[in-house]
Order: C-alpha cells, then structure tokens, then sequence
C-alpha cells in the first residue's frame, strides 16, 4: 500500500510539472537589443528579465506582472534563455492558457539589480522593453512556442530623457519674442 501512494505521489508531480505551460526565450540577431547612448548592441552586462502577467489586455503598467526569470546578454544584443517553465515559485501558469508576456532589459553597471531598480534609477539608469505579446505556452509533450514567433521585435534600452511641455516650450518663446521685441 505504501508503495503505491507513493509511486500515485510521484505520478502526481508529474503530471503537474507536465501541465506548467513552457515558453522558449530567445532572440536572435535580427531582433537583437540595441543601446541608443551608443546605437550599438547592448552589451553583455546587459540584464534581461523575461515577465508574464496572466491577463492578456495588460499594460506595461498594470499590475499582475511577475519577472519568471532572468539572466545576462549571451552577446551584444542577443539573449539565450532556453525554454522557460511558467511559474515564479508561487503562482503555475498552465499551458494551453494564453498569458501575456514581455521581455525587459536594463543595464545592470550602476548597481542596477533589477528593472524596476534602473526605472527608478534615472536618468543614469538604462532600460527598456519589448511590446506586450500574447502567448499561448506549450503543455505536456507539446512544442514550446517561442517569443520570436509570437511577435518579439527588437527594441532600445535608454534613459529617460524628461521631455519639456509644450506649453513650457510655448511660454520659453513668447519669452524670447518679447526681449527680442524690447532691444529694439
């Protein structure tokens, strides 16, 4: 009897680690990370974090989102992160059940251990990410789908450069109009 809880117990895990969906996360050349402070490839100090977030009409800023894993640039630009069990140690995402998912990058010189480190880092911090695609990930024997053929597009990691408003730039010119005006 003991002996068959236990093989039923060991069947179970099975089966639940077959039922995680699976993701293959990986670019290639053409869809390589570029660093706009340089207009080259993002060099391999260069995080990558790969996010899902179970609703697939998310924003970049909603919440929901949970980094599934992480690692460096394998060469400027180019990530290699292999195929990727959905699950983030609490929460399983199960294959066969579409998921958003997105792919961010920050450079992690500057003591940057994490995306949302080098965000709130700025302006020295560089980051960027990806479009939010929808993916429905792989279940039991199944071939995972990969990002590349689910939209991935290449994309910059910069700083965030504030932009001056318009009405700013407006009131700058009628400034300069008027001490124009008052020299003659």
């Amino acid at each position: 009897m003991k002996k068959l809880l236990l093989a039923l117990s060991v069947l179970g895990v099975a089966v639940a680690a077959f039922g995680q969906g699976q993701i293959v996360f990986q670019n290639n050349a053409a869809t390589s990370i570029t660093n706009t402070t340089t207009s080259q490839r993002a060099v391999t100090s260069t995080a990558v974090g790969f996010y899902i977030n179970g609703n697939t009409s998310a924003t970049a800023t909603d919440s929901g989102w949970t980094r599934i894993y992480t690692t460096n640039l394998f060469s400027a630009g180019i990530f290699l992160g292999g195929t990727r069990t959905l699950t983030d140690g609490t929460t399983s995402y199960p294959g066969g059940t579409p998921v958003a998912v997105q792919v961010r990058a920050w450079l992690t010189s500057g003591s940057f251990n994490s995306y949302e480190a080098a965000y709130t880092g700025e302006p020295s911090g560089l980051f960027g990410q990806s479009v939010i695609m929808t993916i429905t990930p792989s279940s039991g024997t199944q071939t995972p789908p990969t990002i590349l053929a689910s939209g991935f597009q290449p994309f910059t990691i910069a700083p965030v450069v504030p932009e001056p408003s318009s009405i700013a730039l407006g009131l700058l010119g009628l400034g300069a109009v008027a001490l124009i005006r008052r020299r003659k």
